[in-house]
């Protein structure tokens, strides 16, 4: 609903780090945290003792160290993983998930090695690449695939700050939750607002799953009037949440009661009202 310009927010196709760590043995080599994709990250490697071999079998643990409140944090990602060091060499590709609940993902079979060195201490180069996956929204499939063929490593939302960034991110991703903006705001016009703000900015970037994040919340928790309910619906397409404030209309007075924001809607809309009280006598 505002008109007021926003710094715009640089989303990374991809994101890569090179991490060393050392340490006399493998179990007590130290990589620095690094950052990546809005949030620190902590490296260690394992070492297994491979009997069959006789060596050890090394894995990777990657760990996220994110501790933010005002949000629950998701990351669906591909992370590649590249070591080239003379007494390990490994390169491995997954697919996971992190969240404020799965922290951490273990990497197995990184490479191998006999775990005996005459320097007094080992170092070790670990090259990180974290790729987000393409997000539920046609808008960022195409801006990414123009940004691949431009050899960009990077796309830019204008007018959409981080902290909107980050909200539409957690409705997009399991668990599909709704804001806390909204759910921690008591006074019903600036939710109202926060609500049309954010569902403006899922428009313009043609992500789906925010309309269906907050059409189902607003049917459950939703506390405006029902003219602004069904503005609100009509705007932006919640079927669920237009099905439910239809069903409140009881009569033609109920209608004449709430004239002037019945008016303000459009002949669709209008339309559903009318058809909903014939079929109700």
């Amino acid at each position: 609903m505002s008109s007021v310009q926003t710094p715009g927010t640089r989303v990374e196709l991809h994101d890569e780090r090179d991490v060393v760590g050392s340490g006399p043995s493998i179990a007590s080599i130290k990589f620095p945290e690094f950052h990546m994709f809005d949030t620190n990250w902590k490296l260690k490697l394992e070492a297994e003792w491979c009997q069959e071999l006789n060596t050890h079998s090394i894995s990777l643990k990657l760990r996220h160290r994110r501790r933010s409140t005002e949000d629950i944090w998701n990351l669906e990602a591909v992370i590649q993983i590249k070591v080239d060091e003379e007494w390990l060499k490994g390169e491995t590709v997954i697919e996971t998930q992190f969240s404020n609940r799965k922290r951490e993902v273990k990497i197995s079979n990184v490479g191998f090695t006999t775990d005996k060195w005459a320097e007094s201490e080992i170092t070790c180069h670990v090259n990180i690449v974290m790729q987000v996956l393409s997000m539920a929204s046609p808008v960022f499939l195409r801006a990414f695939a123009d940004a691949a063929d431009n050899n960009k490593e990077y796309i830019t939302l204008c007018n959409v700050t981080p902290k909107d960034f980050r909200r539409i991110l957690n409705m997009i991703y399991s668990p599909h939750l709704p804001p806390k903006q909204w759910i921690k705001e008591t006074d019903t016009k600036k939710q109202l607002e926060h609500i049309y703000h954010l569902l403006s900015i899922a428009k313009v970037l043609e992500i789906s799953i925010a309309f269906e994040v907050a059409d189902k919340w607003l049917v459950k928790h939703g506390q405006f009037d029902l003219g602004n309910s069904l503005l609100l619906a009509q705007t932006f397409g919640l079927r669920e949440l237009m099905g439910s404030e239809l069903s409140k209309i009881r009569s033609i007075r109920d209608v004449r009661k709430r004239r002037d924001s019945i008016d303000s809607l459009n002949f669709k809309t209008k339309a559903m009202i009318l058809d909903h009280l014939l079929f109700s006598f």
